[in-house]
Order: C-alpha cells, then sequence, then structure tokens
C-alpha cells in the first residue's frame, strides 16, 4: 500500500517554467463571501491532502494596512488564490503572478477540489501529457468532445512540461464523460 501511494504522488505533469512556480511552496488563499461553510470544508480538506503529503502549504491571503501576506512572509509575488463560486469547476495552471484581485479558483467537491488545486500548484491534465505513454494507454475520441473542451484535451509541449510518467489513477486523469457530447465518451 506505501508503495502505491508513494508511485501515484510521483507520477505529474508539471509546468516546467520556474516563473509559474509558488514560492516556498506557499500558497496564500481567500475565500469569496459566496462560499458556504460546507464548500469551505471541501476545498479545506482538499488543502489538507497537499499538505499531509507535499511540503506545500496554504495561508490565508489577508492585507493588513498596506502589508499583505505575500510580503510578511517574503515572497516573491503578490498573488494568491482567490477561492469563488464559479459555473463550473476550474483554475488557472500554476501561479499566474497576478498584481490585483487574486487568481481564481472554483472548486466544487471532494475529488474535483483536489484536482482544481493540483491546477493552481502547476499540474496539467493526464490527458495533456507529452509522454508516448499516454498515446499507448489511452485513445481520446475527439468527435465526442464539446467544442469548447477540446484544447483541455491537446498534449503540451515536452518543453513546457515535465512529466514523470503516465498515470491512469491520477487525481488528474478526465472520467470518460468529462466535457463529452450527450450519449458520448471521451
Amino acid at each position: 500500500r506505501k508503495n502505491i501511494r508513494r508511485q501515484s504522488i510521483q507520477k505529474r505533469t508539471i509546468r516546467a517554467d520556474e516563473k509559474f512556480r509558488w514560492t516556498g511552496g506557499i500558497l496564500p488563499y481567500v475565500f469569496t463571501d459566496a462560499i458556504t461553510a460546507v464548500g469551505r470544508r471541501e476545498i479545506f480538506r482538499a488543502m489538507l491532502s497537499f499538505e499531509r503529503f507535499t511540503c506545500i502549504r496554504f495561508l490565508p491571503w489577508e492585507k493588513v494596512d498596506t502589508i499583505t501576506t505575500n510580503q510578511k512572509l517574503g515572497l516573491d509575488h503578490e498573488s494568491y488564490l482567490k477561492c469563488i463560486i464559479g459555473t463550473r469547476c476550474s483554475s488557472s495552471v500554476g501561479n499566474l503572478r497576478k498584481k490585483k484581485g487574486g487568481q481564481t479558483i472554483s472548486c466544487c467537491k471532494d475529488r474535483q477540489c483536489v484536482h482544481e488545486l493540483a491546477h493552481a500548484l502547476g499540474e496539467a491534465n493526464e490527458q495533456q501529457s507529452p509522454n508516448p505513454d499516454r498515446f499507448r494507454m489511452i485513445r481520446t475520441n475527439f468527435d465526442a468532445i464539446k467544442h469548447d473542451y477540446i484544447s483541455t484535451y491537446k498534449s503540451n509541449s515536452a518543453k513546457s512540461t515535465v512529466s514523470l510518467g503516465y498515470d491512469l489513477s491520477s487525481i488528474m486523469h478526465y472520467n470518460t464523460d468529462t466535457f463529452a457530447l450527450p450519449g458520448q465518451t471521451t
């Protein structure tokens, strides 16, 4: 069991460019007022998953007078995650180093929240892996994908990501009906 857990944590496809990383593995965050107590618990549970198995730490972002959490901690950016209620689960991939307003992340629940936090950390979807094993392990039915979501299935270049193998059991692997047209499988 221990080996299985270690193996699945190590396999990932992550943005290679250091500018997308979070300094010191620290992710400041805020919740909008629209996030319910239940929603906050889901997000905290997902954050705890990362904190338990990695060196990543999530800290509340605040601004007291003119000093932000980022300045107080000596981070080299003013970015923070702004947890919102969106129309769908979503997050940018990596630290966008936004100067104002935070980087929005919309978590849904359970596994989806872990998935979106992984995106914020810089992880891409498994289907986007440049690893050649991807093509031996799965075939994507692009005709079954909703047009607006085709790009989420296309491979990233080997230059823009670091891939440590393809993992069918990864939280970053889509289900067969994710973004599928009605009655279709991707």
